[in-house]
């Protein structure tokens, strides 16, 4: 029986990203959300919070996964019962990376697009336009091409979009993950103020409750009940560098599918934890184990198939003599039955992504050191690995390029099976697109958020 006086109810939901999978990522999950509250979800880094965002927006199952059972009522009506043009009058959602969601070259279009696909008045569509580009202050960018625009402005755009349809539910994924602080208070003004005025419900996905503090909110957490499985699991280790010992019965736990920053002072051991992560650093038996099973245990060709890293000196592992051929290498090992000329077109839509495929018919021992690491990261990203362990990513890059390279891996880790560990220095820029943060502290231990 429905409660009517929620707006939206969960019941008994059990998801996994597939049907054969042993691993549900939400089992028997009940929750309800009363209308024109704000409810802010929590909890550790794979513990499901996004795709509980995607379920309740109707994105899953839908487009991924595999809902083995549960309902989701907007008030009394199963929301897999609306078609999707009156779904998302009563129900939207505003992802972490605003490039997911456009489909049009400047704001003004896609306004109109949103607008058109729910049969909005034409007559009514250019002040309904202003209306929502003035309540978020940037009427200046309605003909800008959104490409140009910062992470800020585009979230901006994307909730512009969202306020107007008039959705009853607005729900945000990590909505400042990829934002400048000063972008992210200016947008919880905003949020604050029409949730206020509209009634509206807002429920938020994010760790960071500093940003939300001046809404009033209901706190949800959500714990892990063990449905994610630990990639990286360090138990007492003890790490020397010749005589000097830098780790001291050191623990450390990373969940799956999430991306992570290692950062300490210089010399601390943050390189040489990579060193022995990736088998290429004596350490004690039994104290690092990888997907459940100790390091010692791996057969070459398997660690090789299922852990990847990007070296701080990206000349370490090039192994061709052409850029293209780089990633042309690993595309190939990946997928032995696709035709050459099609895995030629990808290698160069990646090359052209990074800003490199002038170079493609150079030497990878001829670019610059930052050019090399963007290379580095690249080939080792379109492989099938499952773990990714980086060294520096964003040494000797601009602010622009580190952006295009975090904003690249955020990506891959939203959409795949995918964990990153990243050695880190570059904080300010990296800490935007991860998930948690490990410091490898003075007394030679590794401790969660100190910096």
């Amino acid at each position: 029986m429905i409660d009517n006086n929620f707006i939206l109810t969960c019941e008994n939901l059990s998801f996994k990203y597939s049907q054969n999978s042993q691993s549900y990522i939400l089992k028997d999950f009940n929750m309800k959300f009363e209308k024109s509250k704000t409810y802010l979800i929590t909890g550790d880094s794979g513990c499901g919070k996004s795709t509980l965002a995607y379920i309740l927006s109707g994105l899953y199952p839908v487009n991924k996964g595999y809902l083995e059972s549960g309902e989701i009522f907007y008030k009394n009506v199963n929301i897999t019962t609306l078609p999707i043009e009156e779904r998302v009058k009563k129900i939207m959602i505003m992802f972490q990376n605003s490039d997911s969601q456009f489909s049009s070259e400047t704001p003004r279009e896609e306004i109109i697009f949103c607008l058109e696909n729910i049969n909005f008045p034409k007559q009514l569509i250019d002040s309904k336009i202003k209306e929502v580009l003035s309540i978020l202050e940037i009427e200046e960018l309605e003909f800008r091409n959104i490409n140009s625009l910062s992470g800020g402005e585009k979230q901006k755009v994307a909730l512009s979009c969202i306020l107007a349809i008039e959705p009853e539910i607005i729900i945000l994924d990590e909505p400042f993950a990829n934002i400048d602080e000063t972008s992210a208070i200016s947008i919880v003004s905003i949020l604050k103020k029409i949730s206020e005025e509209k009634k509206i419900t807002l429920i938020i996905v994010d760790h960071r409750l500093n940003y939300w503090k001046t809404l009033n909110y209901d706190i949800i957490s959500i714990e892990n009940n063990l449905l994610e499985k630990n990639i990286i699991e360090i138990e007492n280790l003890t790490l020397k560098n010749e005589n000097k010992e830098i780790l001291s019965s050191a623990n450390l736990s990373i969940k799956e599918n999430s991306m992570n920053i290692l950062t300490g002072k210089s010399g601390s051991g943050k390189t040489s934890l990579l060193l022995a992560l990736c088998k290429n650093k004596k350490i004690p038996k039994n104290t690092i184990k990888i997907f459940g099973k100790y390091l010692e245990d791996f057969k070459e060709k398997e660690f090789i198939n299922q852990i990847g890293i990007v070296f701080q000196n990206p000349n370490n592992q090039f192994i061709t003599y052409k850029v293209i051929d780089e990633i042309l290498f690993t595309l190939k090992k990946n997928f032995p039955n696709v035709e050459e000329e099609t895995l030629i077109e990808k290698a160069e839509k990646l090359l052209e992504e990074f800003n490199l495929l002038m170079y493609k018919d150079a030497s990878p021992f001829s670019l610059s050191q930052g050019q090399q690491r963007k290379l580095g990261v690249l080939s080792m990203i379109c492989s099938n690995q499952k773990l990714l362990l980086l060294d520096e990513p964003t040494y000797g890059q601009d602010k622009k390029t580190s952006l295009e390279i975090m904003s690249f891996l955020r990506k891959k880790v939203d959409k795949e099976n995918f964990t990153l560990l990243i050695v880190t220095h570059d904080l300010e820029i990296v800490s935007l697109f991860c998930d948690n943060i490990y410091t490898i502290t003075d007394e030679k231990k590794i401790e969660e958020g100190v910096l």
